[in-house]
């Protein structure tokens, strides 16, 4: 049965918005009522087509904002994953604007009481649906929460991970979207355990920051039982971003097993953290020439060529 906009709505219109302000606001709402009753209707009609409601939806969003989100509320559940993807997507957006609108402002007039209320309305709607069977609804529902830092919205995607509807991989890279006081504990598991990709994505997060730079180091790059890739990655994101990497990195080429990834982004980090730090003279040039010559003599390798050259040029 289609949804009808309930008896008194004009009245509560009102009253949410009560102060000066916001009763133009208030008065336009109540002037278009038939018109934002009709597309909400609409909306939420499962024998209209997908693209009439699609197409009902993006009016009320474009038109009618705070009705649109009042319909997003519900649809973002709808069983007809274009128009839930869609609802979705209009929560999200509504909760980045209401962040703008209220950040800075210590005391709220009614207005943005309203629009906190509303905030928190859409928060929760997007939590409910983190385990939805619509991967793109859930996938923007993740998104949205972990990049407000929602600590609760990061338990049940981790939770989820074990029900197969999010990889690890994507787990990790949205813990990675909160501030890393929330998202870092999330992560760090993920250090030692979990696929691959997963566990690359851990160290390139933990790695570029500081507080976990000296864990990267020990556990992944300087472990010798490590993966070579993981190993690997470790060297790429220490070398970008740990000023100390100069200080260690060579120490690591000295293991005549170190696979020739590790190797080869080791010596890349090396040379690039030096550089940043005005720090890579001739000899250093010298001594890393002559390392690279002899791994070529037990393996050659097109990446380790393509360092030597990079070395040649900056002599």
């Amino acid at each position: 049965m289609a949804w009808r906009l309930r008896p008194g709505w004009r009245k509560r219109s009102v009253q949410n918005c009560p102060s000066t302000p916001t009763r133009p606001r208030a008065s336009f709402y109540v002037a278009n009522a038939g018109t934002i009753e009709g597309l909400t209707t609409t909306a939420r009609d499962l024998n209209r087509s997908v693209e009439q409601r699609l197409a009902a939806l993006e009016t009320l969003s474009l038109k009618y904002s705070d009705a649109a989100v009042s319909a997003a509320l519900v649809l973002v559940s709808d069983k007809t994953p274009a128009v839930a993807r869609a609802a979705a997507d209009l929560l999200a957006s509504s909760i980045v604007m209401s962040d703008h609108k209220l950040r800075g402002h210590a005391a709220l007039n009614a207005r943005q009481k309203y629009v906190m209320e509303r905030h928190t309305l859409a928060r929760e709607a997007l939590k409910s649906v983190l385990e939805s069977p619509a991967s793109e609804t859930r996938s923007i529902a993740a998104g949205s929460l972990s990049s407000l830092s929602d600590q609760s919205a990061l338990t049940i995607i981790q939770a989820a991970v074990s029900k197969g509807l999010y990889s690890e991989a994507d787990a990790v890279n949205y813990f990675g979207l909160a501030d890393p006081k929330i998202g870092a504990p999330f992560i760090l598991p993920y250090l030692d355990r979990g696929s691959p990709a997963a566990r690359v994505a851990a160290i390139g997060y933990l790695g570029a920051n500081r507080s976990y730079q000296n864990m990267v180091r020990d556990r992944i790059l300087m472990n010798t039982t490590a993966a070579p890739d993981t190993r690997a990655a470790a060297a790429r994101v220490l070398g970008q971003y740990d000023r100390e990497f100069p200080s260690y990195a060579l120490s690591v080429t000295l293991d005549p097993k170190l696979p020739a990834n590790v190797y080869a982004e080791v010596v890349n980090g090396y040379i690039a953290q030096s550089q940043v730090q005005g720090k890579l003279d001739a000899a250093k040039i010298g001594i890393l020439k002559e390392s690279i010559r002899n791994q070529l003599s037990i393996r050659p390798d097109p990446a380790l060529m393509t360092i030597q050259q990079r070395l040649d040029r900056l002599l």
